[in-house]
């Protein structure tokens, strides 16, 4: 990012020099979702509203009511559920560029 300053000079704020990592696609996570036996079964019970008790607990039955399903991927609200296999990737997309903390929070 470039930052023009009065009389010409310009502030670089960041340089890099390896490339981006590739953006994980609406695709990439469909067809990850479908692999993902916790999100498979998320699925059935947003879709169906059935096996609620049977649910083990785990970090998305306290928001099961807030989870819906749209082209093949688990959202809640405007945040899309990663499937397990792209979490890795996901956190490191996150961290790209070394931004601290803050930076990194919002880019998840």
């Amino acid at each position: 990012m470039l930052e023009e300053l009065s009389g010409g000079t310009v502030n670089v704020h960041r340089v890099d020099t390896e490339p981006p990592l590739p953006a994980i696609t609406e695709k990439e996570v469909r067809h990850a979702t479908r692999r993902d036996q916790t999100l498979t079964t998320l699925v059935k019970v947003v879709q169906t509203g059935l096996g609620r008790k049977e649910l083990p607990k785990g970090p998305y039955t306290h928001v099961l009511d807030e989870l819906s399903y749209a082209r093949g991927v688990l959202v809640r609200g405007t945040q899309v559920l990663i499937p397990s296999e792209l979490e890795g990737r996901a956190a490191a997309l996150a961290h790209e560029g070394q931004q601290g903390i803050e930076g990194t929070l919002c880019n998840l």
